[in-house]
């Protein structure tokens, strides 16, 4: 038990770190940005400064492309997520912000597993206070929301994730699918988070 509760506050304080440390990154590149493109303008050759400049602004849309995306990836997945567990379908308490949750944290690859940990947590204190249950009726309060899990999950990577990234990258479904596992691979969270835009900013140097 005690081993399953440290691997479980490991693996949060490494989340939470990770949300953390993306947009302090970003702010930080943001604020120097025009200093380090001065600095970088002398390391360039005249004749070829302008070309240079063109193929970094084509790779600045296509990161731009990716944020869009898993923006729209993220929207997409709290619908489904609320839905799923709404009490049209498995009436999991909190189901709105549950499900909005969830969508959230799924802009990081498997932080959205959080909230279906959380939404699991609290149908099991909402089944403790109330009447007896049965271990069919356990099994079906906690199955369903985790089928709905599932199955978001699947379309999200084998559906939305290559075609909407696909289409704003103008990447292929094999390319994509390839790239996330080889970003998987070599930086886990990050390099899965990364692999994308760096195989699109590839492709444009290439």
């Amino acid at each position: 038990a005690f081993g399953l509760i440290g691997g479980f506050i490991t693996a949060s304080t490494y989340t939470l770190i990770t949300v953390l440390l993306i947009p302090i990154y970003f702010y930080i590149i943001a604020l120097h940005f025009h200093g380090m493109r001065s600095r970088l303008d002398s390391f360039i050759p005249v004749s070829r400064r302008q070309r240079v400049w063109d193929v970094v602004q084509q790779m600045d849309m296509a990161v731009s492309s990716f944020v869009h995306g898993r923006l729209l990836i993220a929207l997409i997945m709290a619908g489904l997520f609320s839905l799923g567990w709404s009490p049209l379908l498995t009436n999991v308490p909190y189901w709105l912000v549950l499900g909005i949750l969830t969508g959230v944290l799924s802009l990081i690859p498997f932080a959205a597993s959080l909230g279906w940990l959380l939404a699991l947590l609290v149908i099991t204190m909402d089944l403790s206070v109330g009447e007896s249950m049965t271990v069919w009726d356990w099994t079906l309060r906690l199955g369903l929301p985790t089928l709905v899990y599932g199955v978001v999950q699947f379309l999200e990577g084998w559906f939305l994730t290559p075609w909407i990234q696909g289409y704003s990258l103008n990447l292929s479904v094999f390319t994509i699918m390839i790239a996330v596992f080889i970003g998987a691979a070599i930086g886990g969270v990050f390099g899965m988070l990364l692999a994308i835009p760096i195989a699109a900013c590839t492709k444009i140097i290439l």
